[in-house]
């Protein structure tokens, strides 16, 4: 697990303009500082920006080809200032239809945990519109909720007392939407008016610990949107620009 320097816990209120304007994001929570970069930075600072640049349909190359084919958006997020920050700036792809259906008003949260998992959800005033990635770090409303359910702990350590070094491979995600709910590993869902599929359970044979699923407003976003968003932020190529005078811990 990556320290709290290299990640990080951003809400923003979209623009007016939303794919022109640079948006301007926080901290979801205050910090208090201890004194130690390890612990008082975060990736790209405490109030970064946001940028969107479109760049066309997927590249047909090697580290895209598993990947959706779709319209890609770049989404940049660039340091105010080095103080608390340890790269320059921060980049990731997602569908561009995911943000281009944002309106001004709507309530974006992201978060990089420290399993390097990117969750990233939308609010319009209470009703969830959408949660994509590693869903467990965003917020998601008081409707939804995803958790892995206490009774699977207590399954694992049942199991221990027999066979002390085991564990499950994978863990399931439970799913709840209002009084519905599911337990998954891999699958689609419809409960309560959202819809949505999970492609990674919580995997700990792979050293991948987070899960990758998408969850939207059946009517207000496409789930197939929010699927190839939800594979870009797990499986997608990344980008770190490093400030010019000195490494950094990401």
């Amino acid at each position: 697990m990556m320290p709290p320097c290299g990640t990080f816990d951003y809400v923003v209120i979209v623009p007016d303009d939303p794919l022109s304007s640079q948006w301007n994001l926080q901290l979801r929570e205050s910090l208090q500082q201890r004194g130690n970069e390890l612990s008082d930075k975060r990736l790209v600072g405490y109030s970064p920006s946001l940028t969107i640049q479109n760049v066309g349909m997927r590249p047909d190359t090697p580290e895209w080809q598993k990947l959706p084919c779709v319209q890609l958006s770049k989404i940049t997020l660039i340091a105010d200032s080095k103080e608390f920050a340890q790269v320059a700036a921060f980049s990731f792809f997602l569908q561009s239809e995911l943000f281009a259906q944002l309106r001004s008003g709507d309530r974006v949260h992201l978060s990089r945990g420290s399993n390097a998992g990117i969750g990233i959800s939308a609010f319009r005033q209470e009703p969830l519109l959408f949660a994509v990635g590693a869903v467990r770090c965003v917020p998601l409303g008081e409707l939804v909720k995803v958790y892995v359910p206490k009774s699977v702990w207590e399954a694992e350590r049942i199991i221990q007392k027999e066979y002390p070094n085991y564990r499950f491979p994978e863990y399931p995600l439970g799913i709840h939407v209002g009084d519905q709910k599911t337990l998954l590993y891999k699958g689609y869902f419809n409960m309560n008016g959202y819809e949505g599929h999970v492609w990674d359970a919580i995997n700990l044979a792979d050293d991948w610990d987070c899960e990758c699923m998408a969850v939207s407003l059946e009517g207000g976003y496409s789930v197939v949107v929010a699927n190839s968003s939800a594979k870009l932020l797990a499986h997608g190529p990344q980008e770190f620009i490093k400030w010019k005078s000195h490494s950094v811990f990401i």
